[in-house]
């Protein structure tokens, strides 16, 4: 397989784990109002860990207010690569962030 094979994460030995998570910047206007919502990504994780910023998509999103939030939280991530045996992979996962507003303040996962 070339560099620029693409596996699934069923297809790797180990996967890529999150090393640095930004927290994603509510959005003010949403936040002012109490909206919550959840936006999912997918997106390809290259051989040193790093989000391709081209492979980056938007499957859905309760509010488009916060997909741009949520698309600049994933570029900002860093991982340990997968790996096939030893060889890091590049792998394409799927992401889901919520947005919850709180009482103590805003909520990110």
């Amino acid at each position: 397989a070339s560099d620029t094979t693409v596996y699934t994460s069923d297809e790797v030995h180990a996967s890529a784990e999150i090393l640095v998570s930004p927290r994603p910047r509510y959005p003010a206007d949403l936040r002012k109002q109490g909206v919550s919502g959840r936006v999912t990504l997918t997106y390809i994780i290259n051989g040193t860990g790093l989000v391709d910023s081209a492979s980056v998509a938007v499957s859905s999103a309760t509010n488009a207010g916060f997909a741009a939030s949520a698309r600049d939280a994933v570029l900002g991530m860093r991982f340990s690569p997968a790996c096939r045996g030893t060889a890091p992979v590049r792998v394409r996962v799927q992401q889901a962030i919520i947005f919850e507003v709180t009482r103590d303040g805003d909520e990110h996962r």
